[in-house]
């Protein structure tokens, strides 16, 4: 348990890192690159992480749950399998980099050169073997490692992009800080595993259960990149901005949630593997009740602050951000649901067609809402797509596994987390109304908020607060 503890910690600050560090540069990058040069780069963003997607395969969840099942059996077992699953990686990567420059050199007539640098990211993506350090639960020194890494880029950033012309040099930085950071994952691999011969069987008894776990992952990812690039399509890339600024600022509060599955993925499929089903059902009790003990105050607070923290963040011209923020702060509890439904429950314990079905039902739902809406509504369709997407995934996972969740508990944890959020949202709604929007004031509000929060669950005895406080106390002894 100390090391799964270990592994979230380091996870959670270094997934809080890769979304806390662009949240920091967005400010200064939103003014020095304005809507437009946002815009750009988000809708070619959104191209090359569609190529990304059928370059690896679903692989980073798949290889983290196999490398799981062998982590004990020995250097050997471990290098066979990362090695058969790896080379799929390569051989697709190569495949999909061809046919992404045939795309920009026959598809793309503008600023190509913003396309064959994004194509750094999917070389990049070919390097990646995080999976494995994940699979292996050892992450510390390679989360360390590109720590440095990406603070180095937050330097390069407000050194080198000074405005709208330097949107080249925003790309290369942020492209070849994600490549070294996966060269580095590498020095720290090499201890785990060693050189063995490739067996062709092995490789292809990996490619039908890779399915498996790449479709429902295509379909997720196609519906949140599609979002952008219809967008873009159908309306403007100001537009695409505009959305895009707002899903980063919602995505940084998911980082400390996302990091909740990516740590226990590796644990319940080898508890799976052992067949401790007891001690699965009690890992996800316990993190279903931390999910919603962590997404409600987000979603309340976020929402409370956003028009009054949009107008100083982005400066003008990104008024439309806040409203934005406000109709997505509600993803952060679906998706936090869904995580542990779908990446706790369905993938490890190998039920990922309930997992296809219901990422399917919202993908084709998001993509019909967004197809009709956003001639009318632009990116307002959009966000708007995204919620109802995310709100049908959860809802769908949830009749699937209801015989398999302590439903009374559950919702006796969203009612009460629930209620001290919606308390904590009035007051700090209370407290905006009383001030003028500044700095001061979002800062005033979030420190507020927690205090409230977690003062009021204090106060009536929290099982789960009362539990971090006397291990707190039985460490420090």
């Amino acid at each position: 348990m100390n090391k799964l503890i270990s592994n979230y910690l380091f996870n959670s600050i270094y997934q809080l890192l890769i979304l806390i560090l662009p949240f920091i540069t967005m400010p200064y990058v939103s003014r020095a690159l304005g809507p437009e040069g946002i815009g750009i780069n988000a809708y070619s963003f959104s191209i090359i992480q569609i190529f990304i997607l059928f370059a690896v395969l679903g692989i980073p969840l798949y290889g983290n749950k196999e490398i799981a099942t062998v982590k004990n059996s020995g250097v050997n077992n471990i290098s066979k399998q990362f090695w058969s699953i790896y080379v799929i990686q390569v051989v697709s990567s190569i495949i999909i980099s061809v046919a992404y420059f045939l795309f920009v050199y026959f598809y793309i007539d503008e600023m190509r050169i913003i396309y064959y640098l994004q194509w750094i990211m999917l070389f990049a993506a070919m390097l990646d073997i995080s999976w494995l350090l994940i699979g292996l639960e050892e992450l510390k020194k390679a989360v360390l490692r590109n720590m440095i890494i990406k603070l180095l880029s937050v330097v390069l950033i407000f050194s080198f992009i000074k405005d709208e012309n330097d949107l080249v040099n925003y790309i290369l930085i942020i492209s070849l800080s994600n490549l070294i950071g996966q060269l580095a994952i590498w020095t720290q691999a090499a201890k785990y595993i060693k050189k063995v011969k490739i067996n062709k069987k092995l490789i292809k008894a990996h490619c039908k259960p890779m399915m498996l776990v790449f479709v429902p992952q295509a379909i997720i990812q196609l519906y949140i990149i599609l979002d952008r690039v219809i967008l873009g399509t159908m309306s403007t890339e100001i537009e695409v901005a505009y959305y895009d600024q707002a899903l980063k600022i919602v995505k940084v509060t998911l980082g400390l949630i996302t990091s909740i599955s990516t740590v226990m993925l590796p644990r319940i499929a080898s508890e799976y593997a052992g067949g401790n089903l007891d001690k699965i059902k009690s890992y996800n009790t316990l993190v279903l009740k931390i999910v919603v003990f962590l997404t409600l105050p987000m979603v309340l607070g976020l929402a409370t602050i956003s028009l009054g923290f949009t107008t100083w963040f982005f400066g003008s011209g990104y008024d439309k951000v806040g409203v934005l923020i406000l109709i997505l702060s509600p993803i952060i509890f679906f998706i936090g649901l869904s995580n542990v439904f779908g990446m706790q429950i369905l993938l490890p314990t190998n039920q990922q067609k309930k997992m296809i079905f219901s990422v399917s039902a919202a993908a084709v739902l998001s993509l019909s809402l967004n197809i009709i809406l956003i001639n009318y509504f632009a990116s307002i369709a959009t966000a708007f797509a995204t919620l109802i997407a995310e709100f049908t995934v959860t809802c769908i996972q949830f009749v699937f596994l209801y015989k398999y969740l302590n439903v009374r508990d559950m919702m006796r944890n969203i009612s009460k987390y629930g209620s001290v959020s919606i308390l904590m949202g009035g007051i700090l709604l209370i407290v905006g109304n009383l001030f003028d929007n500044s700095m001061y004031l979002t800062f005033m509000q979030i420190i507020i908020g927690i205090i409230l929060y977690l003062g009021v669950l204090f106060l009536f005895k929290d099982k789960l607060i009362w539990d971090v406080i006397l291990k707190l106390k039985r460490g420090k002894r």
